[in-house]
């Protein structure tokens, strides 16, 4: 299976060849080096040791465009030295790529993607925000998704599409990958599925309609465990007027959760057959350019179910928030942000909520505003996540917060930041009849320098403070960082 992956990743090299003729180009090699103080280099609660950290991190961004293909790629090699205990000197790489490309005439066609990221494996344990911080408690996921489909029309609107995709995570710490953190979070897997949509979604119509088949199934690789998944879906739009569209959903659905007998998966102990019809039904609010608002209330076999959307955009203030419920697990997780082109980093919510091998069903909330007034940009984010595992004791747990920033370009090339982020993560073990309760405090001040067209400077000062149920898990931390982006 590990040929197979190396393969799918040649791919894509091969894939980026391929688009070489009649194309436009646009690479961007860059490398940031870096100056670091931290004064508590691994997260204690008391009798913290400072540390002094060099960083060298080399990396291109590589995008391609042309007439039957779209390519996006930006890669970089974080590179620590740790100057009082060298034994801490590691190498880091993250990697967002993602490609499509047409290989026959209108009909046939392919996407590649893969991504490097860093995840938290147990966030019980503590976990700073920065990566500097030597604790051990994070290791590098691979992605990696390769999907032909084929696309035809019928008559003016009628739409039909066929897609498999095959698709893999890794993990490349090896307590993880084989289920022995002490967490027992997670293990290697893959996924194979299917897709075949018919749909009339003309803007010239005042019906719009979807048909949908879905099947997958994902496999542990050393576990004697599968998840095998079938939904069977329609969707109808009916627009009242040139404003108001009144939407429904109905179909069927099945979820089989394979529980494990090796105990290679710790969370995999029940095993979990959910199936049975569902329906939603809402309506799409569009009163101007500026705002779009969608909302569904409904019904599965597992409870209710909500989804809901608030599009602003354009003027001063910019505005996105989106609700949406779903049973998945971890792999599938991952792999719909390496479709989306975009890595699933739990460090973006700085407690967050770590790896599991456990099926959940899960209910997220994630709101962004922006506004921009002269020279300066106020950001506000609030976010909502809650797990409710399915196949095992282990009850549920939600992580929530918000954070501020702002941004002031007081020069031609500088900007000044001042960031402040907040966090709960609790956790309720029905299993052991415990619980977590985790708080987080994150501060930022920092000046961004642009001295030449290809030169960029910047200082910071971070702080990060923990509490927690255990108290041997709390902690504090500032940092000082200094350094200079080149780019070629």
């Amino acid at each position: 299976m590990k040929y197979i992956k190396i393969r799918l990743l040649l791919s894509f090299g091969a894939f980026l060849i391929s688009c070489t003729a009649n194309s436009a180009w646009q690479f961007t090699p860059f490398i940031t080096a870096e100056g670091i103080y931290t004064d508590n280099i691994e997260l204690e609660n008391k009798g913290a040791d400072d540390e002094f950290i060099l960083a060298a991190d080399p990396g291109f961004e590589l995008v391609g465009q042309g007439k039957r293909y779209d390519v996006n790629v930006n890669y970089a090699m974080r590179n620590l030295f740790y100057l009082d205990e060298s034994d801490r000197n590691k190498t880091d790489h993250e990697l967002d790529a993602f490609a499509t490309g047409e290989v026959f005439l209108d009909h046939l066609f392919i996407d590649v993607g893969s991504t490097i990221s860093e995840q938290i494996i147990d966030p019980d344990q503590r976990t700073s925000n920065n990566r500097i911080s030597d604790t051990g408690n994070s290791t590098d996921v691979i992605t990696g998704i390769v999907s032909p489909y084929i696309t035809e029309t019928f008559g003016n609107s009628i739409e039909f599409l066929a897609r498999y995709q095959y698709g893999f995570v890794d993990f490349n710490d090896r307590r993880v990958a084989q289920g022995n953190t002490g967490a027992g979070r997670q293990e290697d897997s893959d996924s194979n599925s299917y897709l075949v949509e018919l749909q009339d979604q003309s803007d010239a119509n005042k019906i719009n309609w979807n048909l949908s088949y879905i099947k997958e199934r994902i496999q542990f690789e050393d576990a004697n465990v599968e998840d095998d998944i079938e939904i069977y879906g329609a969707e109808l739009g009916y627009r009242i007027s040139p404003f108001l569209t009144l939407l429904g959903d109905y179909g069927y659905e099945d979820y089989n959760f394979g529980a494990d007998s090796s105990g290679q998966l710790e969370g995999r102990d029940m095993e979990q057959d959910i199936d049975g019809d569902f329906w939603k039904a809402g309506f799409r609010w569009v009163p101007n350019a500026n705002n779009t608002f969608e909302f569904k209330y409904g019904d599965r076999e597992f409870g209710s179910t909500r989804e809901a959307l608030w599009q602003r955009v354009g003027g001063k203030l910019e505005v996105e928030v989106r609700y949406n419920e779903e049973l998945t697990d971890q792999t599938r997780d991952l792999l719909s942000s390496t479709r989306l082109g975009r890595p699933n980093d739990s460090f973006a919510r700085s407690n967050g909520l770590g790896l599991t091998a456990d099926a959940f069903d899960k209910e997220e909330l994630d709101l962004v505003a922006l506004y921009k007034v002269s020279r300066s940009t106020y950001t506000f984010t609030a976010f909502q996540e809650e797990r409710n595992f399915i196949t095992s004791d282990e009850g549920d747990e939600e992580i929530y917060g918000f954070g501020l920033a702002w941004g002031w370009q007081f020069t031609g090339k500088s900007i000044f930041t001042l960031g402040f982020n907040w966090d709960t993560r609790d956790e309720d073990s029905t299993a052991t009849d415990q619980g977590g309760d985790d708080e987080r405090y994150l501060y930022e001040a920092r000046i961004d320098t642009q001295f030449t067209p290809r030169t960029i400077g910047f200082a910071a000062y971070e702080r990060e403070d923990r509490s927690a149920d255990n108290s041997n898990n709390d902690f504090e931390e500032n940092l000082l960082r200094a350094g200079v982006t080149l780019t070629f």
